[in-house]
């Protein structure tokens, strides 16, 4: 009887832990597509529709040359040229500026919205300069999301809603005159809690921008405050940084290098964590070795990206050619390779361009090409 009540408990035990397990799992998956969303993305052989122009006026043709919509319009616009969804607008000077929807046929839809817009996007993340599968729609002073259908997405909730350059499907929206991040499918990722947000600019060669992340700012007494949201909205930083900047050029899609200054001085954070202090009055990247200059207020030096010592705090001068270092202390020059042993060379810079051949500067400026025998 006893071995059927622990074989009991056994089962009932891996039954909650599977319930538990399946319960975080469809979290992390519904979480997970708040940030993993297929994009529409249009080719030229895909297009349409195009704006047509006439004596300062738009409208709309279709690739065939058939006139769709006379061009008898301030302002049109066509958020996916593959759908006959076009936005026109009479004036453009007006104090109430209302843009309407028609179709292919020329007929007026999406009557029961008072103005619906396309929301353009930075065309150098898109041919398309819109937003091709929302639209915003205005009710009263607020806005919200609509697809082309007129489905409601987002209900008229916000004061704005615009794009966020070099983040396709992801909209910049004002609440109660703060601002926050939401998706096209209306998920919220940034809380609407910050003065403003931008994106961070990172590009990768594999995702594109989409694994940029978010510069947050606030507005205290002493003056604006910089953090950081990552890509899958996390908070890395709060804001309590002067200025706030990621190395882009490191190309890194699970790691974010941050440069922060703090009371006038530059630090260095990687994904959260501080790997050097806000001890440095400038940090300079070098994308070729990978490499950081410090500056001091009085000396230079040279770190890793881990923050390990490379070359010491000591030097007048240091500049990085190719694989090698070279400083300067008073007169004195001296050359260091990229792990910081000197290197008896009459070379300022070295760059392997080849499995043959290298580039190489000398000490009075000259460019020279070496085989691997040098």
């Amino acid at each position: 009887m006893k071995k059927h009540k622990g074989l009991i408990i056994i089962l009932v035990v891996i039954f909650l832990v599977a319930i538990i397990s399946g319960i975080v799992f469809l979290r992390i998956k519904q979480n997970n597509s708040k940030y993993n969303f297929e994009l529409t993305t249009i080719s030229k052989s895909d297009v349409k529709y195009y704006v047509l122009k006439s004596k300062e006026k738009f409208g709309v043709i279709d690739t065939n040359g058939k006139v769709i919509i006379e061009a008898k319009y301030a302002d049109v616009q066509i958020p996916n040229p593959t759908k006959a969804v076009f936005l026109c607008c009479q004036d453009l000077n007006g104090d109430d500026i209302n843009y309407k929807a028609f179709d292919e046929n020329g007929n007026q839809i999406l009557t029961q919205y008072e103005d619906v817009e396309a929301i353009s996007i930075n065309q150098l993340t898109s041919e398309v300069p819109y937003e091709k599968t929302v639209l915003k729609y205005r009710d009263g002073n607020n806005y919200g999301l609509i697809d082309f259908n007129g489905n409601i997405i987002k209900e008229a909730q916000y004061e704005e809603i615009d794009n966020l350059d070099y983040k396709e499907g992801f909209l910049k929206v004002m609440e109660k005159g703060l601002y926050g991040i939401i998706n096209i499918k209306g998920d919220d990722i940034v809380k609407t809690e910050y003065d403003d947000i931008t994106a961070d600019g990172y590009y990768s060669s594999t995702t594109q921008y989409s694994t940029s992340g978010f510069i947050t700012r606030i507005k205290t007494d002493n003056g604006y405050r910089f953090g950081y949201i990552n890509s899958r909205g996390k908070e890395l930083l709060e804001c309590n940084y002067s200025e706030l900047s990621r190395i882009t050029e490191i190309e890194d899609d699970k790691n974010v290098y941050l440069l922060t200054t703090l009371n006038g001085k530059v630090g260095l954070v990687k994904n959260g964590k501080t790997i050097l202090n806000n001890d440095y009055s400038a940090i300079e990247y070098d994308k070729t070795s990978k490499l950081l200059i410090l500056n001091s207020e009085t000396a230079k030096g040279v770190d890793n990206l881990e923050g390990k010592t490379i070359i010491p705090i000591d030097f007048d001068y240091i500049a990085i050619g190719g694989d090698y270092v070279t400083t300067q202390k008073s007169e004195t020059k001296t050359v260091f390779d990229l792990n910081g042993n000197k290197i008896d060379t009459e070379w300022e810079s070295h760059e392997k361009v080849s499995d043959k051949y290298s580039i190489v500067i000398d000490g009075d400026g000259y460019y020279n090409v070496l085989d691997n025998s040098n």
